[in-house]
């Protein structure tokens, strides 16, 4: 709730700034590499996976060089995991003694399962608000930072809904299509569960992006207005 009153703020004071600069309105894409931190050591390895999103934004003129923008979008990304909790994954004791675990429904306690890996597939849709400042260096390359909030959809359990991320980034908008190299990183970690047909499936770890945004304004654009 907390998170969700501070984000509203954070519209005001940017809307309150918008009204009072040059303001642009456009669209942005982004697609990039998506390579999670573990946050267990002892967690199954993690395969890197991409992300990608799109969005729309409104930006205004702050001060000179520097300007502001809010944007909203979705975001789309996956990552893989070495799976456990898979019936063929685990070994059930024979003899009675040592490798005792989860017994799923319908398996014999007393047969040996053989032992299999399996990468599971953790597919995570996001909508995402981005709170960012830039600055230009001449008419070419530009330096921005920022924060944004970003809410998971499509997990029933996980550690909290709502994320934190922030974000540094360097680009060029010397001509109307405009792009950044981002890096984005959560502020703390992250976990779901609720997988595919096994609900014990899950992973913890920090989000690690690095990212190629593509930005089109569409309302506000000036040729040379730098």
């Amino acid at each position: 709730m907390k998170k969700i009153y501070l984000s509203f703020v954070l519209v005001c004071i940017v809307l309150t700034s918008f009204a009072q600069g040059k303001t642009q309105v456009g669209i942005y894409s982004e697609g990039g590499w998506f390579f999670p931190k573990k946050i267990i050591d002892t967690a199954t390895p993690f395969k890197n996976g991409i992300t990608a999103g799109v969005g729309a934004y409104i930006s205004t003129s702050v001060w000179k060089g520097l300007s502001m923008s809010l944007g909203a979008g979705y975001r789309y990304r996956f990552n893989r995991q070495e799976g456990a909790f898979s019936p063929v994954y685990l070994r059930y004791p024979t003899y009675g003694y040592g490798g005792y675990g989860y017994i799923p429904y319908g398996y014999d306690a007393g047969v040996n399962y053989s032992y299999k890996n399996e990468w599971y597939h953790f597919p995570q849709s996001y909508i995402v608000v981005p709170l960012k400042l830039k600055y230009n260096f001449g008419q070419l390359l530009f330096l921005e930072s920022g924060v944004e909030a970003s809410w998971l959809l499509n997990y029933k359990r996980v550690t909290d809904n709502t994320g934190l991320n922030w974000l540094a980034g360097i680009g060029c908008d010397k001509y109307r299509i405009q792009f950044a190299v981002e890096y984005v990183q959560g502020f703390k970690q992250q976990g779901f569960w609720d997988v595919q047909d096994y609900p014990e499936l899950g992973e913890f770890f920090r989000s690690r992006t690095l990212v190629l945004n593509l930005s089109c304004p569409l309302v506000g654009y000036k040729k040379n207005q730098k």
